[in-house]
């Protein structure tokens, strides 16, 4: 669990992602592992979603998890891309990017951990 929570540590707003847990806790949509992860009750969140089997067995709900997952002989960028379509779907929740120099190179995977 180490690499997952050093993963966003150079770019996510912790602090900000408490503030709007509860949104993203119920939020209709695909949200990255990392961030879910990151989420004071991530019970909630997977209590949430598994209670909308159509948002769960949708087949871009099952793209994004195994691009999010990168199994399957997905590439680093394609599991960025969930990343940039969640900012791009929901740029209410943009402000989760704290230093977008540090995303970039995050997602550049120049990061080391």
């Amino acid at each position: 669990m180490t690499y997952i929570s050093n993963e966003l540590d150079t770019w996510l707003d912790k602090e900000y992602l408490l503030e709007i847990a509860d949104q993203i806790t119920e939020l209709e949509d695909f949200v990255p592992s990392t961030i879910e992860l990151h989420l004071p009750d991530y019970e909630a969140r997977k209590k949430f979603a598994f209670s909308r089997p159509d948002m769960i067995e949708s087949d871009e709900f099952s793209r994004k998890e195994m691009l999010d997952q990168m199994s399957g002989g997905t590439t680093w960028e394609e599991h960025v891309t969930v990343y940039d379509d969640f900012f791009k779907s929901h740029p209410e929740f943009s402000r989760l990017i704290k230093d977008k120099d540090a995303y970039d190179k995050w997602r550049a995977e120049e990061v080391p951990y």
